[in-house]
C-alpha cells in the first residue's frame, strides 16, 4: 500500500512537517509514502530512508511554470500503474503540478492558510484560486480557512472539509532541545517568519500587552521578516526577553492524533 504527496520541497515549514508526520504514521500502519517534489533545495528536515522521493529539481524560478508543465510526463511515468490509498497536494505550485497529472481527480488539495492573510493576494489571484479549486476535493487545516474558501471564494462547501494538523510536541521535549537564559515561562511562536504568519503582530501584542514583564517570547522559524523583526525587537528594547532561534529540528514521537485524519465523518461523495 502507498500514499502519494505533492510538495514543493523539504525546506522548513509547517506543510512540510505535516507531510512528514503523516508519512511516519502511515509507515507504522504498513503504508509506504512517495513524495513528488519540485524544487532543488537542501532539506531542513531529516528524511527517513523508507520515504521515496521523486524530485523534479527545478531551479529556474522565472521559468518555473513552464518547467513544471514540461515535467508532467515524467511524473505520470513515475506514478503510472500504482495504487495509492491517499493522494494529497500541499501549497502552490505543487498543487498546480498535481492538477496536471493522472491522479488529478483522486487528489486532496490541502489549504494550509487563509488566503486573505497573504498581503500579496489580489482580486485576480482570488479569481484564479476559485477557478483552480472548482470541483476539486479540498482539505482545510482549520474552520477559518474552510469558511473563507466557502464564503469569500465561492468554493462549494460539499467539496471542502476541515482536518486539523496533528501536533504532539511535549513542552519537556522543547526544553530539552533548547536552554533559555532567563529561566522564565515563555510564549512560543512556531512558524515561518512571513506575512501570512504575522510574527510582527505577535511581537507588537507582546509589547503592548506588557507580557514581557512575566514571560519571554521565543520564535522557532525563519523567513524574510527576520531582519525586520530584529529591528523591532531593538526598538522595543526587548533583546533580553525575545529570542529568535531560527529553524530547529525537534525529534518527537507519539503522533496518535494523526489517525483521526482518516476516521472523520466524511461529507457525502467527498471521498
Amino acid at each position: 500500500m502507498r500514499a502519494l504527496f505533492f510538495l514543493n520541497s523539504f525546506v522548513g515549514g509547517g506543510a512540510e512537517r505535516v507531510c512528514l508526520n503523516m508519512a511516519e504514521e502511515l509507515y507504522k500502519q504498513g503504508i509506504e509514502s512517495e513524495f513528488v517534489t519540485i524544487f532543488d533545495s537542501e532539506p531542513d528536515y531529516d528524511i527517513p530512508s523508507y520515504m521515496h522521493i521523486f524530485s523534479l529539481k527545478i531551479k529556474d524560478k522565472p521559468l518555473e511554470c513552464l518547467n513544471i508543465i514540461k515535467a508532467v510526463p515524467k511524473v505520470n511515468a513515475f506514478i503510472s500503474g500504482k495504487k495509492y490509498e491517499l493522494i494529497t497536494a500541499h501549497v502552490q505550485p505543487s498543487q498546480f503540478l498535481a492538477s496536471l497529472t493522472l491522479v488529478r481527480n483522486k487528489c486532496f488539495y490541502v489549504m494550509h492558510s487563509r488566503q486573505s492573510d497573504d498581503k500579496s493576494g489580489s482580486l485576480l489571484s482570488g479569481i484564479a484560486l476559485r477557478l483552480f479549486l472548482n470541483r476539486k476535493k479540498v482539505v482545510a487545516v482549520s474552520k477559518g480557512v474552510e469558511s473563507e474558501l466557502n464564503n469569500k471564494y465561492g468554493i462549494n462547501s460539499e467539496n471542502t472539509m476541515t482536518i486539523y494538523n496533528p501536533c504532539v510536541i511535549k513542552r519537556t521535549e522543547v526544553e530539552k532541545e533548547f536552554q533559555f537564559p532567563n529561566g522564565r515561562p515563555y510564549i512560543l511562536f512556531m512558524g515561518r517568519l512571513e506575512e501570512v504568519k504575522n510574527p510582527l503582530r505577535v511581537l507588537d501584542l507582546y509589547w503592548k500587552g506588557g507580557f514581557f514583564e512575566q514571560y519571554d517570547l521565543v520564535y522557532l522559524g525563519k523567513g524574510s521578516l527576520e531582519k525586520q523583526l530584529k529591528r523591532q525587537i531593538k526598538e522595543y528594547n526587548l533583546c533580553n526577553h525575545v529570542f529568535l532561534l531560527d529553524f530547529k529540528k525537534i525529534q518527537c514521537s507519539g503522533l496518535r492524533t494523526l489517525r483521526c485524519c482518516f476516521r472523520v465523518q466524511n461529507k457525502k461523495d467527498f471521498l
